[in-house]
């Protein structure tokens, strides 16, 4: 560790040296003194230094990059503290999953005394709550028992993945967003059940409460309890009553995710945690030009699938049956380098994002390679329908025309696309077109297109439902570390827009959980970690994913009941569904444009969720 302050130059030499001498005999081991003193220096790892400054801010080191300390100052103590309070050692409470850090302090309408939920059959929901310490507690325990029927026996396990109900507690780390100059000790990772904690006098640890509902499970309220069990204090039971409702989700919109990696051997886990997180459909983008594999033969190209193949083949075995997107990426350049087209003048090296790419304008490429792209892609296509891969979107360009920088993908686009389409007339196409314009200058009817989530006009849903064109937006919600704003933008804030379906950029897999990896950016941003021993550990960020697309599926269930009582033959099913869409409409427009409350989208949720039960209640459960 360095401490430093600024010296003055008139400082006499023997009274520098005095004090230099006495700073150093007081600081601990490990601390060092540097000549410009200004900041307490503290070295947490290689590359990364802490620095306090005389003025108390803190900041990260971060290799030459200084990032700010935006972690919010120490709130005072709670008041109105009971007798009974510093007899047990601990308040309970429950704020925002996000601004729960280790020096929260309780407001006194965020006390609580039980929890309590709904859930739909086959739901994953979580619930949350935070353990305030008024003294050392020591070493805290939290667990439960079973969830159950008054009379009734305990929820069985759901799946080999989860029990209906588990405990886990949230860590602190240090958490940054790639692109910005600052970070903080925030909550975000979530450990594994029975992961012990500590918990000091004035600090905070809060603890996140999952429950999986099996498909089968009856109708009506469950309970348990979550019991608080300290070293040092009083032991307490939080009561947690949970209310199974009577009608199953439906599926929602189509909600995939990219995937680049190919298939090896943590695929089938994470294609599990996607699923288990609410994805139902994957974007299939293997590695660089891996695949397809493509070998000349004389005046034709052969493609095999072989990585492809294991991919398709697992999203088949684990239950996805939503539209796939291919992407096998920069076919016409390869082909132009197989039969030695670059030329240097119109047909030219390039650099696609570190791969070998081509460059060249879609009327200039060569017209007796054109049969030679049509062919591939007919080969494509009948591997696709014989090796049995779900149904595919063909994905053929990223992002043509999204910049300035993306003119060269705009020329392959419209060259590929209508090859393709001339190709295999009868199969769907997919492309990350981000404006109208776009879609329109690739000169063929695209099937579905992403969208910039900020880019979306008032025009675009209209021009989509007119052309029947699915419209799906993209972002990457896992950058923002938090979980207020996934979740809005996984579920509701995407019914706001009436948008058919979203893709979610990117999941990059679960690396081992290092503290200090997310402000170093060695891994970037992640959904998933691992811990030493392998066991996958989940993140605030990805359970409010998995909370918003349960919020959508809700809105969708409502719509199934809608237009069932529209063609019901009963008046009163009839009149029911008008009311109910009224009901609906409110609730939309009650979907703020920004980023909503937990609580606010817990009510949205409820609103929706009352109007379903009207239909139940008059005997219309139309099947899905």
């Amino acid at each position: 560790m360095i401490m430093a302050r600024k010296q003055s130059a008139s400082t006499p030499r023997c009274l520098r040296a005095f004090v230099l001498l006495s700073v150093m005999m007081v600081l601990p081991v490990g601390f060092v003194v540097a000549q410009d003193f200004e900041a307490i220096e503290r070295r947490l790892a290689d590359g990364v230094v802490q620095r306090t400054y005389p003025d108390g801010r803190r900041t990260l080191m971060v290799g030459k990059t200084e990032l700010a300390d935006r972690t919010p100052a120490p709130e005072p103590p709670p008041s109105q503290v009971t007798k009974n309070d510093r007899h047990r050692g601990f308040v309970l409470y429950q704020r925002s999953p996000e601004q729960i850090f280790r020096r929260s302090s309780p407001k006194t309408q965020e006390r609580i005394t039980d929890l309590h939920t709904s859930i739909a059959p086959g739901e994953t929901r979580h619930v949350q709550f935070a353990i305030y310490a008024l003294a050392d507690l020591g070493h805290v325990e939290v667990s439960s028992p079973a969830l159950r029927q008054q009379s009734g026996p305990p929820l069985p396990k759901n799946t080999v993945i989860q029990d209906a109900i588990t405990v886990r507690p949230v860590r602190i780390g240090f958490w940054r967003n790639y692109w910005d100059p600052w970070y903080q000790e925030a909550p975000k990772l979530i450990d594994q059940p029975g992961t012990a904690t500590d918990l000091s006098q004035a600090e905070s640890q809060q603890y996140w409460v999952s429950l999986t509902i099996p498909a089968s499970a009856a109708a009506g309220q469950y309970h348990t309890v979550i019991r608080v069990e300290p070293a040092n204090g009083q032991v307490a039971e939080l009561p947690l009553t949970v209310n199974v409702l009577p009608f199953r989700l439906d599926p929602g919109r189509w909600w995939g995710m990219y995937y680049y990696p190919g298939f090896h051997e943590h695929t089938p886990r994470d294609f599990a945690d996607m699923k288990l997180h609410g994805v139902n459909a994957m974007l299939v983008c293997p590695p660089g030009i891996v695949e397809p594999v493509l070998k000349r033969q004389g005046n034709r190209v052969v493609a095999s699938f072989p990585n492809t193949d294991k991919l398709m083949a697992e999203l088949q075995r684990q239950g996805f049956q939503r539209p796939i997107p291919y992407y096998p990426r920069l076919l016409s350049c390869r082909v132009l380098r197989m039969f030695n087209r670059v030329d240097g003048r119109k047909i030219k090296d390039a650099d696609y994002y570190g791969q070998q790419a081509v460059s060249y304008q879609a009327k200039d490429f060569p017209d007796d390679l054109k049969p030679v792209m049509k062919d591939l892609y007919r080969q494509m296509v009948q591997h696709a329908h014989e090796a049995n891969w779900p149904e595919i979107l063909w994905f053929l360009v990223d992002e043509p025309g999204a910049a300035a920088e993306h003119m060269m993908e705009m020329e392959w686009a419209k060259l590929e696309f209508r090859l393709f389409a001339e190709a295999c007339p009868n199969e769907k196409l997919f492309c990350t077109a981000y404006s109208q314009q776009v879609a329109d200058e690739i000169g063929v009817q695209l099937d579905a297109r992403s969208c910039d989530l900020w880019r979306i006009t008032e025009a675009d849903m209209p021009r989509a439902q007119k052309e029947n064109v699915q419209l799906w937006a993209i972002r990457w919600l896992c950058q923002y570390n938090t979980y207020q704003f996934p979740r809005h933008f996984a579920g509701f804030g995407l019914d706001r827009l009436g948008l058919h379906g979203y893709t979610e950029w990117t999941y990059y897999g679960a690396p081992v959980y290092r503290p200090l990896d997310q402000v170093r950016d060695v891994q970037g941003c992640h959904y998933a970690f691992t811990d030493d021993q392998g066991n996958l550990l989940s993140t605030i960020t990805w359970e409010g994913v998995q909370t918003g697309i349960n919020d959508a599926r809700y809105l969708a269930t409502l719509q199934r009941h809608i237009a069932a009582g529209r063609e019901s033959p009963q008046q009163e099913h009839q009149n029911l569904a008008t009311s109910a869409q009224q009901a609906l409409d409110g609730v939309l427009a009650d979907i703020p444009h920004h980023a909503a409350s937990p609580h606010h989208l817990d009510q949205l949720r409820e609103r929706v969720s009352q109007q379903i039960m009207r239909f139940v209640d008059a005997g219309l459960s139309p099947e899905r």
